[in-house]
């Protein structure tokens, strides 16, 4: 396997399991960049910075003390919310201190992104006792957080608001 495809392999491979169970809803074919929202458009930039500054938003919940280092690439790709529709996806995984209290800093974003207008929150445990948050968002947006197996790690897989993507552009993309 090339390096080129490394970060692409360990993105699909990590959010793979997320995309699987979670994605955005179905709904009628929308025009290029609408949603299921009335009123609500998106561009594709607009749908990508929006999950970035959610993105970011979420990191700043991690105490700075308790962070090592934050990776966050600047391409995602395109994955389908539906037949018509595609979300961008893209992460930002943060290193964390040994020891420190995910629990306590998953309890924080839960809390900190359960009241923002358009917005909901809520906490979740995988069958293997693996706690996570997830954040739901206008024009069907998505954001998991959870810690990575070796819990060295927490992950803000983002999930864009969905959108027909414009001509030329399509599913896989990197953007």
């Amino acid at each position: 396997m090339t390096t080129k495809w490394k970060p692409l392999t360990a993105l699909t491979l990590s959010l793979g399991l997320m995309i699987s169970l979670s994605s955005c809803s179905t709904g009628p074919k929308m025009t290029t960049s609408q949603t299921k929202e009335p009123g609500l458009v998106w561009t594709i930039q607009d749908a990508k910075a929006t999950a970035v500054d959610v993105m970011n938003k979420v990191a700043a919940e991690v105490p700075e003390a308790t962070v090592i280092g934050r990776e966050q690439p600047g391409k995602g790709t395109w994955q389908s919310c539906d037949a018509t529709r595609h979300s961008w996806a893209g992460f930002t995984r943060i290193a964390l201190q040994p020891g420190t209290d995910i629990d306590a800093i998953l309890e924080s974003i839960e809390h900190a992104w359960h009241t923002p207008e358009g917005y909901s929150s809520e906490r979740r445990t995988a069958s293997d006792g693996t706690p996570s948050v997830e954040i739901s968002g206008p024009g069907d947006s998505l954001y998991l957080i959870g810690p990575e197996r070796n819990l060295k790690h927490l992950r803000i897989a983002a999930f864009s608001p969905c959108l027909t993507l414009p001509e030329g552009m399509t599913p896989g993309d990197d953007f």
